[in-house]
């Protein structure tokens, strides 16, 4: 075979296969639904289970996710734990808490909190406020002014004695 044959045969090579990726990638992209991996929370506290995908891409997102599992819990420890996504924001007022409410009498499960976020998890079956604020001082990205006053002790004197 001549030069230029050889030559002109790998050109039309070359075009057929850049041809027919660009062809296919037009094929596949028409054909090929989008699927939204987002679904949009109006409020910060969900009642309800929510997919783990959804979870995941608020947690990657700075949220910090707790799921609340009750089936009898205080009514008083209820209204606490739908008070958090609001009280506890950023310093912009920005909310960082995600409340996932999930009545477990559904699901068989007993009392229990999972706090989830890019730091960690943490989960317990100790339903007290005090838990709670402890765990999410911890965890949460932007520690709020509320988890440093819980902190604060005021000094002893072990020296002194009573006369």
């Amino acid at each position: 075979m001549k030069k230029s044959t050889q030559k002109t045969l790998m050109a039309v090579i070359i075009i057929f296969v850049f041809g027919g990726s660009i062809l296919s990638f037009a094929a596949l992209s028409f054909f090929d639904t989008p699927q939204t991996n987002q679904q949009q929370i109006t409020s910060n506290i969900v009642n309800g289970p929510i997919d783990q995908s959804y979870q995941s891409t608020y947690v990657q997102n700075g949220f910090t996710w707790i799921k609340f599992y009750y089936t009898t819990a205080d009514q008083n420890f209820i209204s606490f734990m739908e008070s958090l996504p609001s009280t506890l924001t950023t310093v912009n007022g920005q909310p960082q808490i995600i409340l996932e409410k999930i009545n477990s009498t559904y699901t068989n499960e007993t009392n229990y909190i999972i706090i989830s976020n890019r730091l960690g998890d943490e989960s317990f079956a100790d339903l007290s406020e005090e838990k709670v604020m402890e765990s999410l001082c911890r965890l949460l990205t932007v520690t709020p002014l509320e988890c440093g006053l819980i902190n604060i002790t005021l000094p002893t004197d072990q020296n002194t004695t009573s006369q």
